[in-house]
């Protein structure tokens, strides 16, 4: 891909992106704007710390819905569902299990994911379930099979010279 088409596609995803970013920077006015709501997040970091990362999450995830937007957590490949406290779940509208390492484009899919995913579908049946790291049109079955019901795929996608062509490719496995 030459820079002129690299320098499109940036500004695409940036474009798709920026309402995203907006209504991160309003949750994070809203939480940390006024220095009176550091200290009062603070005050609240150190009580749900006292309290388990279950009120933690759960503060978290009312300030969340509190501006209208759906609240959700992730798991790293290597972090079991027993670490996942039993009220998050109660509070989050959807989990987002990593089926690579966090960094960098372009990583296998972790095949060993594809259990968890099972589990914790048979323990939250209408759980929206997120998947995200090495899905292609080959990966995107297993994770669906297993119980997934949100797909994110990028490099295989933005990496594709018709990108078209690659998603109704996802859609149709």
């Amino acid at each position: 891909m030459d820079r002129r088409a690299q320098r499109k596609q940036r500004a695409e995803v940036q474009g798709l992106l920026a309402p995203l970013k907006k209504r991160v920077a309003e949750l994070e006015e809203r939480i940390v704007a006024e220095e009176t709501r550091v200290k009062e997040l603070n005050e609240r970091l150190l009580e749900a710390s006292t309290q388990g990362e279950g009120a933690m999450v759960s503060n978290c995830s009312k300030e969340i819905h509190d501006l209208g937007m759906l609240a959700g957590v992730a798991l790293n490949p290597d972090t079991s569902l027993k670490d996942l406290h039993a009220n998050v779940l109660k509070v989050v509208d959807m989990v987002l299990l990593m089926t690579v390492f966090p960094g960098f484009g372009g990583q296998q899919f972790i095949a060993a994911v594809l259990p968890k995913i099972t589990a914790l579908r048979d323990m939250m049946p209408k759980l929206n379930i997120e998947v995200d790291g090495g899905i292609t049109d080959k990966t995107a079955r297993f994770a669906v099979e297993a119980g997934a019901n949100v797909l994110v795929s990028g490099s295989f996608v933005f990496g594709a010279k018709d990108r078209r062509k690659v998603l109704e490719s996802l859609k149709k496995n």
